[in-house]
Formats: C-alpha cells, structure tokens, sequence
C-alpha cells in the first residue's frame, strides 16, 4: 500500500499554480494526478516529472468529481470563477469523506480582490486594512465580489458539511517570474498577469498610465514566496489533524503595500529608457481604455480600488517573507523588458 499523500491539483500551467506544484514535484511524498486541458503539457509532465494527467477543462464536472474522490488533498488553484466546477471538486470530496471517513484537504485559492472596496478610481479613499485572522470579517464579505459565492462554498462544506478541512487563500498583487523546473520545461506562465496589463496598455499607448491619481494601495507577494505559504499549509493540515480550517482556514501572502502611482512610475520610467514612453511621467488612462481591462472593466476597478491585508496566520507558522516593496518596484522594468520582447 502506498504510504504518499494523493494530490488531485488543477492550475499546474498557470502562474501561481505552477510555482506551488514545483514545490510538491520536488517532494516524494505526494502522488500527483493533475488536469491539464492540452495533451501535448499532459505527455511532457507524465514523463519528465512521473505524475499522472487527466485531460480536461473546469467545465467536466464529472470528471473533476470523480478525480477529487480519490484524492487525499485538493488543490484548485484554477476554478475561481467556475461555480459548477467548483461544486462538482467538493461533490468529489464529500464521496472520498463518506467512503473513508477521513477529511480530504480542500485548498482554494481566491483572491485578494475579495476584499476590494468601492471602485476609487485611483483615489486614495479611507479603507480598511484586512486581517486574516479577523473571523467575523473573514465569514462575512460581500456577496457582490464573484471570489466569495466559491469562497462560500468551500467554507461551508467545511463548516456546516464537515466533509472536508478547507483553507483559503488570499493572493494581493503577485509579482516576478516563476522560475525553476516547470518554467524551463515551458509547461508554466511565467509571467505575472495582473501588472502586466497597465504595461501592455501603456505601450500601445506611447506612453505609460496610472488609473486616476494612482494614490490607492494594493498588498504584494513575490510568487515563489507565496508558494511557500501554500505548501506550509498543507504539510501543517497533514501533520496535525486539529489543524484550524473553515473559519480560521483563511491566508493573505501579504509581504508588503505600494500605491499603484508609485508602480506606475517604476514602469512608466522603464518605459521612457525603452523610447515607448512620450513622458517619464505617468498619465491617466482614459476611460475608454480601462473599459477594455477584462469584460467591463472589471480589473480596472479591481485595480483602481484599495486592496490592503496582512497575513497574521501564515507568519504564526513560520512563513517569512523577505522580498518587500523595494523589490516589487524593482522587478516592474524586468516586466516591460519582458512585455516588448514579446511584441
């Protein structure tokens, strides 16, 4: 009988997924099944790193449920926005539960968006800073913000279900590029897909933006260290069976805050040594621009909003992050190299 922990984990190609699966390839102990949409990945991942691939999108449900039944942990770094899917992986869960009577491992990945304010449009509105271990705040967000109706979910079927031992995760703004064995099999995006839209806006522009003022305030987390947060939370919950879950399973990978003028100017200053800048200074995007960020708008005012947390529960296991502010505005004239080099 095999002694590993089986690992049913969805997002192995993206940014952040990518980083945190590299750290469990590292690691005998876990026996990955991953879901890959593209058998091309599915063939390279099954023989370079021995895992096995189930091909698929978050749509197929019943095979999402069927694979999160036989998995001892659950990773869905993927299905964010995916209800359906979402349902069908702790349907999944409930089935191994009910069969083994042991909890499976629900770990979720939402976002920090989830604790957006009003669209401030890059005004400095007064705003709250969130905890994670403020329960009554965590167990209480608005409805309105597409991350909490899964976010919902995943805590209930904890809470209320008791079929599962869930944890969430709350990524802010996750900066640098993946780096390591995924990247260099080009199996994993490596780059950061939230800062890379102001960038590739303000070059096809001329000229580098700001959302209004830009004086609003986001929380950052370099992606490698953010990693490190997601496996620590799982080798806690699988070493200790009382391990807090549920309400007091959430997580910001908080390492630091900025205001989005001043990541402008990091990248707006790249810009202007580049020649795709007019000015070295920062202009706002119009209106008619930022309706184009994502349907609506919708990470504009993401973008424009204030998102600040700090991450108490993470640093009372030991996560310690070292890679600050300075570091996140330094890495934005790598992400304009990066966003011209491929134009």
């Amino acid at each position: 009988m095999s002694t590993q922990t089986s690992v049913f984990f969805l997002g192995a190609t993206g940014y952040i997924g990518g980083a945190v699966l590299q750290l469990l390839l590292e690691d005998s102990r876990y026996e990955i099944t991953l879901l890959v949409r593209d058998q091309g990945k599915a063939k390279i991942f099954e023989e370079k790193f021995n895992v096995r691939t189930v091909i698929g999108t978050l749509e197929d449900e019943k095979l999402l449920e069927e694979e999160a039944a036989k998995a001892d942990v659950v990773f869905n770094i993927a299905a964010l926005w995916i209800i359906p899917g979402i349902k069908a992986l702790l349907a999944g869960s409930k089935i191994r539960f009910e069969k083994t009577g042991e909890k499976p491992i629900f770990i979720h990945t939402s976002g920090a968006a989830a604790v957006a304010g009003e669209d401030a449009h890059g005004e400095d509105i007064p705003g709250k800073t969130y905890v994670d271990t403020d329960v009554a705040t965590m167990t209480n967000l608005s409805s309105e913000h597409i991350h909490n109706i899964a976010d919902t979910m995943v805590r209930r079927a904890d809470v209320e279900g008791g079929y599962v031992r869930s944890y969430i995760l709350y990524p802010p703004m996750v900066w640098g590029e993946q780096r390591g064995i995924l990247a260099e099999a080009g199996l994993a995006n490596v780059r950061p897909p939230a800062m890379s839209l102001p960038i590739k806006f303000s070059i096809a522009r001329g000229q580098g933006g700001v959302i209004g003022k830009g004086l609003n305030k986001w929380s950052h987390v370099e992606v490698h260290e953010q990693a490190d947060l997601y496996k620590l939370v799982l080798e806690s919950a699988l070493s200790n069976p009382t391990f807090p879950s549920g309400n007091e399973g959430t997580y910001f990978p908080s390492s630091g805050t900025f205001t989005m003028l001043s990541a402008a100017k990091s990248y707006t200053k790249a810009l202007f040594a580049s020649g795709k800048s007019r000015s070295a200074d920062p202009e706002p995007f119009t209106d008619e621009e930022l309706a184009q960020w994502g349907p609506g708008g919708i990470f504009a005012r993401y973008m424009g909003s204030s998102v600040v947390c700090e991450g108490e529960r993470g640093r009372a296991l030991g996560w310690k992050p070292v890679l600050g502010t300075s570091a996140f505005l330094a890495s934005l004239g790598v992400e304009v190299e990066a966003s011209l080099a491929e134009r």
